[in-house]
């Protein structure tokens, strides 16, 4: 499929999304949306992620490990709980910096959990963001798309009024690429 640009412009969900992709880039967006589901976010899940082919995924999704493995260790210090326990660290990461600790140290220290939950999933919206500035015309872009249309979903079941707020940010992100623009022309 390299009709992507043309996909997203309708606004489709990621179902919708799958129903027009051939079975590889199928693959990838159900990998995507199996990253928004809390059982399959083991070690294998990470390590698969970090094989893929595709950028996004690689990029993504080890940004959110990171961030994850700092949630978890901050929990466990908060709680007096081992926090490393819950960590999927893999060779090699003890000697990796992770450019935005400090940031996500400030937001899990709020007191406000759902104000933490949304600043937290804004970080992981601005990597997406971050990941795919470049890419108009590739998978990647759809699979951003799924990512943020996935945390839109997620919120319009915890606060209807956020989950519209998400959604009017989606449809403008892609207002600003070139998708549309080129359709209007």
């Amino acid at each position: 499929m390299n009709n992507y640009a043309y996909i997203l412009a309708a606004l489709p969900s990621p179902e919708e999304i799958l129903s027009l992709c051939d079975e590889a880039d199928a693959r990838r967006i159900r990998f995507v949306m199996d990253g928004f589901e809390a059982d399959k976010l083991d070690a294998d899940f990470y390590a698969e992620a970090r094989r893929s082919r595709s950028r996004f995924i690689r990029e993504y999704f080890d940004y959110d490990r990171h961030l994850r493995n700092l949630k978890a260790r901050w929990l466990g210090e908060t709680l007096g709980l081992d926090g490393e326990k819950d960590s999927i660290v893999f060779e090699g990461d003890e000697n990796e910096f992770f450019d935005d600790e400090a940031r996500i140290l400030e937001i899990l220290r709020r007191k406000d959990i759902l104000g933490r939950e949304k600043a937290l999933d804004s970080l992981m919206w601005e990597k997406a963001d971050e990941i795919t500035r470049l890419d108009v015309f590739s998978l990647d872009l759809v699979l951003a798309y799924v990512a943020k249309q996935m945390t839109v979903e997620r919120w319009s079941k915890l606060d209807a009024e956020e989950g519209r707020r998400l959604l009017r940010k989606l449809v403008q992100d892609l207002r600003n690429t070139n998708i549309w623009q080129q359709q209007e022309k």
